[in-house]
């Protein structure tokens, strides 16, 4: 055996020992997310068995008295907060019946309402929706002097501003759009038809916002519901104060029924009877899909949370969150949500967020509990391979590759030249889209942004998985809805201006850009 052979032979078994490795890095990877998964579990399991075990222990005498005013409260001496045997819980009683028109108190409201009358720094944390706002507004009303209260948004400020005049609580506001105290108060008419039909028949004379992604979108969708006969305002951060105020106000007393909003017109927002929350387009984060979709249901009665998602939408929020920090991250995220066909939403929130959900509390409220059985495992190695066959062959080229021109290419357009030198998929464009997106998110594809002065352009590249696929062994799967799931139906807009409804079919419209519906309702 010559010199080069052997060194041939040599390199082959080096480039094998190495693709083991990254299998193996890759593994290590996913045990170490595991890991990580299991013990905050695991700390979630013991803190509550800590909270029980302290709750069935007799108070200490010395357990009352403070240790400085850093010290912690024990859980025991929590609830002393809970009584109505305070100086003040005549008055507060009072006032929440009589000012706030309420009849009790929600969980945590009278002990944090108690522990702030009392004097105690306090930090709460509770869900998007359950009562955070009276905690200091009712005892700034019976306390003497004046609250100060410091909020993130002028849109919250105007809503708590709209509401304490409401019941006669004298209120002030200052932000920066204040003079010098005086103090002011698809993309395609595919969706945009979705919405309008949703909004003129399940939602006939309700009220809802519309959350879009950029200040243009605000304006466009507006527009195209009001051509639609939808009183349908935008609301984004460029707009005039006076103006912003105003719509805010019409829409707080139902003389508007829908605001088209940016996030501008996110967290604060307590409307008690927001009946529907609508994304055009995905969120850049799943923090702020849950606080925007938050707005709905205050009032206890069911409401409905709808997120449209195209692949479309993934590479233009790319290109205006890539510079922020871990903004791709968190996008990415969101994409992975939206792509999920077999976990609960709520449970899938519920673990972003650290924290534990019981998906039967769900009550098939959202559209993966309603179809929970209307999936199957699919392998895609095939498909993952031909895909990446294309990429390698863009890049052999010097040619950049857009993720519209992956999809056209896999699915057999452009050159006949081209045609004949990679495989081209059977899966229909919805399907095929799904496919790129799950190789983006497993990393067996990846980004690369081009800059310009003008502009961000988004490019699809090999991954760092992308080598696995060589190995035959190897293997990659997904669950996808499957096409016939009994008599459960499972909307998807087609790209031809026309909603398609089918038991359980996945349909798409030739070689229109495909945008599912993601539906939760809210109890």
């Amino acid at each position: 055996m010559d010199g080069g052979s052997r060194t041939n032979d040599v390199q082959v078994e080096l480039d094998s020992v190495e693709a083991e490795l990254e299998l193996l890095e890759l593994q290590i990877a996913e045990l170490l997310q595991k890991q990580s998964e299991l013990t905050s579990h695991k700390n979630a399991l013991l803190q509550q068995l800590e909270q029980a075990c302290g709750a069935a222990q007799p108070p200490s005498s010395s357990s009352s008295k403070s240790s400085g005013p850093d010290s912690v409260m024990s859980e025991q001496n929590l609830k002393l907060y809970d009584g109505t045997d305070f100086p003040w819980s005549k008055d507060i009683e009072q006032h929440l019946k009589d000012s706030f028109h309420l009849s009790k108190f929600r969980l945590l409201q009278l002990r944090a309402i108690n522990l702030t009358m009392s004097g105690k720094d306090l930090f709460l944390v509770m869900p998007t929706g359950r009562g955070k706002s009276l905690c200091y507004q009712l005892p700034a009303v019976c306390s003497k002097g004046f609250t100060l209260v410091i909020t993130p948004l002028v849109s919250l400020m105007e809503d708590q501003m709209m509401y304490l005049k409401s019941i006669n609580v004298s209120a002030v506001l200052m932000n920066a759009s204040s003079s010098k105290v005086r103090i002011k108060d698809s993309d395609s008419n595919v969706s945009l038809s979705d919405i309008a039909s949703l909004i003129t028949s399940r939602y006939k004379d309700q009220s809802g916002i519309v959350y879009v992604f950029s200040q243009k979108d605000a304006e466009l969708v507006s527009a195209e519901l009001q051509k639609r006969d939808i009183h349908a305002y935008p609301y984004h951060a460029n707009m005039n104060p006076e103006d912003k105020s105003r719509i805010h106000r019409k829409w707080a007393s139902n003389k508007i029924k829908v605001v088209v909003a940016t996030v501008a017109f996110g967290m604060g927002i307590d409307k008690f009877d927001v009946r529907f929350v609508i994304h055009h387009t995905i969120s850049k984060s799943i923090e702020n899909y849950y606080q925007e979709s938050g707005r709905a249901g205050r009032d206890d009665n069911p409401a409905d949370c709808i997120v449209y998602f195209a692949f479309s939408d993934i590479f233009r929020i790319s290109t205006m969150v890539v510079m922020e920090n871990v903004g791709q991250q968190k996008l990415l995220q969101m994409v992975d949500y939206c792509q999920n066909v077999d976990r609960c939403r709520r449970s899938l929130m519920a673990v972003h967020f650290d924290e534990v959900w019981d998906d039967k509390g769900c009550n098939q409220m959202c559209d993966n509990c309603r179809y929970a059985k209307d999936y199957s495992n699919v392998d895609i190695t095939q498909h993952a391979r031909q895909v990446v066959q294309i990429v390698e062959l863009a890049s052999s080229m010097d040619e950049k590759l857009t993720p519209l021109k992956l999809v056209e290419t896999w699915m057999g357009k452009g050159p006949a030249k081209r045609r004949k030198m990679i495989q081209t998929t059977t899966l229909s464009r919805l399907e095929a889209e799904t496919v790129i997106v799950q190789l983006l998110l497993q990393g067996y594809l990846s980004e690369d942004f081009s800059f310009t002065p003008y502009t961000t352009y988004f490019y699809m590249k090999l991954g760092r998985k992308a080598s696995f696929l060589k190995n035959q062994s190897h293997t990659l799967r997904m669950k996808m809805r499957t096409k016939e799931t009994g008599t459960a139906k499972v909307r998807t807009v087609s790209g031809q201006g026309k909603t398609k409804e089918g038991k359980g079919s996945v349909q798409s419209a030739g070689d229109a850009p495909v945008r599912k519906k993601i539906k939760t309702d809210l109890p």
